[in-house]
């Protein structure tokens, strides 16, 4: 599998072309080396923790930028892989990196309702009202979805019910 996760590779790139595990609807041929994230991000979204671990050891950038989800611990995160999650904060991961579909780690992992990613994202130093992404901050993509105990895990942690962003404006308007 080491040798498949490797951007080099040309195995690596025609994978990601032919199926692109970050978007299952976009095979695209053409796609671009520059288009397409890194190694570590592939193994986390994957929740491969073994090949994780062995790309952060060859030097891997924790916090690289590109995907779906913006980085190896965003994805990590959305994906409920909690292994993977530690090993990439323990390794340096900026919780509070910012981009991609859900803004940060911790929205990523609310809207899931992964609530022991949540907690220990907070736990690491995760804004709770960080704002961007789809549903502007984690509380309100926790209640988007209904899951009552990432959302009183956040609400306990501090989360303003009253912050604007993302597509419902209100923590209110989300929950109805």
């Amino acid at each position: 599998m080491m040798k498949l996760l490797t951007k080099e590779n040309t195995a690596f790139v025609n994978w990601v072309r032919l199926c692109d595990i970050d978007n299952y609807y976009d095979c695209n041929l053409q796609k671009q080396e520059v288009e397409i994230a890194k190694p570590l991000y592939y193994a986390s979204i994957a929740g491969w923790t073994g090949a994780s671990y062995a790309l952060l050891e060859m030097g891997a950038d924790v916090n690289a930028q590109g995907g779906r989800y913006g980085n190896a611990l965003q994805a990590a995160s959305n994906g409920g892989h909690e292994a993977i999650a530690k090993l990439l904060m323990e390794k340096g991961a900026d919780v509070n990196a910012s981009g991609g579909e859900y803004g940060n780690a911790l929205q990523g992992g609310s809207i899931e309702g992964h609530e022991a990613i949540a907690k220990l994202l907070i736990e690491k130093g995760a804004d709770v009202n960080a704002q961007g992404g789809k549903y502007g901050n984690a509380l309100q993509a926790a209640s988007i979805r209904g899951h009552e105990a990432t959302v009183k895990l956040l609400m306990e942690r501090g989360a303003d019910i009253n912050a604007l962003g993302g597509e419902y404006r209100l923590f209110s308007d989300s929950s109805t």
